[in-house]
């Protein structure tokens, strides 16, 4: 047998690799995108009355038993008429009725590292194809799979690099998400991998101004068929369809208010000359996020009539932009709706945003300790008189849903119903 000179060799390994890269990295497709303009409505900046673009709200109150204690909820799937959780606390899965909020099933994990035991949850998504939920557990580097009565079905090991957002697509791939980790795809943001998690292509090249810019939020949300993804310190929105597609959907354009291209270079300067990333980013914000510039937040939902984003400029803020009448509203960000987001439609609060729904619908998250001390100094405010008549009006179905509560109950999910605005 003729051997190749080990040059010879590595050279043409080389460039095999060379073209197996070319053939993984792929552009946008080419399709049209919205732009929002936001250098006007920031003049704009106030307070903003639910009503203004809610046309009704409803209530979910998730059923509260010793078997189905949650945590503190930071996602939550909507499919087949069942809310679906998976505490992140590894308490385990958790299918509730989306009209009652009744518990369904629930599936309790183990700690450990055998046959369906799990170190670290750090994820979960649908396979809409078969009926499935898939939950990656970090620590073991596998996915488990779900029915959707909550029985489980299979395990599947991965091997990928780092950290990822793992979602699955109705062609049955999955996608993945490396935020501006340029270590995770070499460079890229986005990841498409096959059922085995073979690497197919890469998309979303990562600046290098941007390079290492990762913080909290949700960087990934549910919209159709397909995922959007709101990369850090970016003002575009991108959309993942259910075949691997990748495409801009969104421009956020901030006009005058936009961060010059310049203090990037020193943000990425700052982030390559320390290890402390969250404080060369503090430092960041406040050298450069003044009342002078605006920058967008990894926190976006959409709905088929409206988009809902966070920018932040002076103070977070929500934006809602309606796709029918290309109007934005604003309200700034406060949880407790004593100010920002006031939720006018029955004094109750308005939650922190997490999902949407196929009914043009954002559902928000309220928790019953909140709320329950949110109506007490509504009610020590106006009086015994005005909180009679209010009983009587606008907050009657509201304090009949607070009269079966407790403060330690489940969360409950605030619907909200858009209209035109």
């Amino acid at each position: 047998m003729k051997k190749i000179p080990i040059t010879i060799a590595l050279i043409l390994l080389l460039t095999f690799s060379c073209k197996q890269a070319e053939k993984t990295n792929e552009k946008l497709e080419d399709t049209p995108y919205t732009e929002i303009k936001m250098d006007l409505a920031l003049k704009s900046e106030k307070s903003l009355a639910l009503s203004s673009i809610a046309s009704s709200i409803r209530y979910v109150p998730l059923q509260t038993k010793n078997e189905c204690l949650l945590s503190d909820i930071y996602k939550a799937l909507f499919e087949d008429n069942k809310i679906i959780i998976v505490d992140p606390k590894m308490k385990g899965l958790f299918l509730f009725d989306n009209k009652t909020g009744k518990l369904i099933a629930k599936n309790h994990f183990i700690k450990g590292r055998g046959p369906r035991e799990v170190l670290q949850l750090s994820g979960y998504t649908i396979d809409r194809t078969n009926k499935l939920i898939e939950v990656k557990d970090g620590g073991n580097s596998k996915m488990l799979k779900f029915n959707f009565e909550g029985n489980f079905i299979s395990e599947k090991k991965y091997r990928l690099r780092g950290n990822y957002g793992i979602n699955k697509l109705s062609d049955g791939n999955y996608f993945v998400y490396a935020s501006n980790n340029t270590t995770l795809l070499d460079g890229y943001r986005v990841g498409i991998y096959d059922n085995n998690f073979k690497l197919l292509k890469r998309m979303l090249p990562i600046k290098t101004e941007l390079e290492g810019a990762s913080f909290l939020g949700r960087k990934i949300t549910v919209f159709g068929r397909g995922y959007n993804i709101h990369p850090e310190l970016c003002d575009t929105i991108y959309h993942v369809n259910e075949n691997g597609g990748l495409q801009k959907s969104y421009y956020i354009n901030f006009g005058d208010n936009k961060i010059p291209e310049k203090l990037f270079k020193q943000y990425h300067k700052a982030i390559k000359n320390t290890r402390n990333i969250a404080k060369a980013h503090n430092q960041f914000n406040k050298k450069f996020i003044t009342d002078r510039y605006a920058k967008t937040l990894s926190g976006t939902y959409e709905t088929n009539n409206v988009l809902i984003f966070l920018f932040k400029y002076s103070r977070t803020n929500y934006a809602f932009y309606n796709k029918n009448t290309r109007n934005v509203l604003i309200g700034y960000y406060d949880y407790q709706g004593i100010k920002g987001v006031i939720n006018d439609v029955d004094h109750g609060l308005f939650g922190m945003p997490i999902a949407t729904t196929a009914q043009n619908e954002l559902v928000t998250v309220i928790y019953p300790n909140d709320l329950l001390n949110h109506l007490q100094k509504i009610k020590k405010k106006v009086g015994s008189a005005k909180w009679q008549q209010l009983k009587r009006g606008k907050m009657k179905n509201l304090l009949k849903l607070a009269s079966t509560l407790d403060k330690m109950d489940n969360p409950i999910f605030m619907f909200i119903k858009f209209k035109d605005f």
